[in-house]
């Protein structure tokens, strides 16, 4: 495998990417649910401008409708030859977040910065969070070829371990299918943001096809009121047996690039057991029709 590191002389590169990641006016749509509830939400995210930061031109983001508490959320990113990077503040330094390009077995590696409050003063931990590429290959969005790679996530603690990343899709424009920041930012029990539901921008507009729409459902709920349908827990170990409680129906396990995974019949409290690390959608549709699904992840 290789690993290209997040050096300092690819802020020398040529600017020669296929594409700019976060042009003015792009803009990220994800649903956001919280831990505590079975409410949904929604998570935008706009390039509202640009900035200068050590003399490198990058885009600003800013963020509305929701909360960023658990989630990794860095406002300053900008397009380094084939590499997105995003100015980490607690170092004052740019990190890699995508690379495109790559073969399978390729991937990078970057540092996540987090920390926390012991007797008073705040200790800065960096987490080493790896990225390597499963598959790869183009997608053409409103007549324009864009490169994709699926990613599967590694995670290697240089301290105590607390940025948990996501495994996923990575797509030219629209980055991670799950979220912009593809790492649950610390312990945490909050928010979590995730799937991408829409993205657009000034030459493109796309819409998850899993959505019939960008926005919340109209007239039912993704979880709707009443519902006894749960999963637990969201976030297990590999080969932790996961809960599922439904109705009579059917539930489907779809990993990050739509794959089905488990799909089985289900009528009362079942369980399925997820061996391999990554970042799953599980969908239950009840036979009277209502369908309802939950994000979960496996590290």
């Amino acid at each position: 495998m290789r690993i290209l590191f997040p050096l300092a002389f690819l802020l020398c590169s040529t600017l020669n990417a296929q594409t700019i990641f976060a042009p003015n006016g792009a803009s990220w749509t994800y649903t956001q649910r919280f831990a505590s509830t079975l409410d949904s939400s929604l998570f935008r995210v706009e390039c509202t401008g640009d900035t200068l930061l050590q003399g490198t031109s990058c885009s600003v983001l800013d963020f509305g409708g929701g909360i960023s508490d658990c989630m990794g959320f860095r406002q300053y990113v900008t397009t380094v030859g084939d590499s997105v990077m995003f100015w980490e503040p607690i170092d004052s330094t740019f990190r890699t977040l995508y690379v495109f390009g790559l073969n399978p077995g390729e991937g990078w590696q970057t540092l996540v910065g987090r920390g926390y409050f012991d007797q008073g003063a705040w200790v800065t931990v960096f987490d080493t969070l790896s990225f390597v590429v499963t598959m790869s290959d183009t997608v053409e969005i409103n007549g324009i070829s864009l490169r994709w790679s699926a990613v599967e996530a590694n995670w290697s603690a240089l301290n105590s371990g607390q940025n948990v990343p996501l495994s996923g899709m990575i797509t030219e424009r629209s980055g991670h299918s799950l979220f912009m920041f593809p790492w649950i930012d610390g312990a945490c029990d909050v928010e979590y943001n995730g799937p991408l539901r829409c993205y657009s921008d000034p030459d493109i507009t796309w819409l998850n096809p899993q959505f019939p729409q960008c926005g919340l459902s109209v007239g039912l709920n993704e979880f709707p009121e009443g519902s006894s349908f749960w999963i637990r827990p969201t976030l297990a170990t590999a080969g932790e047996p996961i809960e599922v409680n439904g109705s009579q129906g059917t539930v489907t396990v779809l990993d990050a690039v739509g794959h089905v995974v488990i799909r089985k019949n289900i009528q009362g409290r079942t369980s399925v057991d997820i061996d391999t690390p990554g970042t799953y959608i599980v969908r239950f549709a009840a036979n009277e029709g209502a369908a309802v699904h939950q994000r979960i992840v496996v590290h």
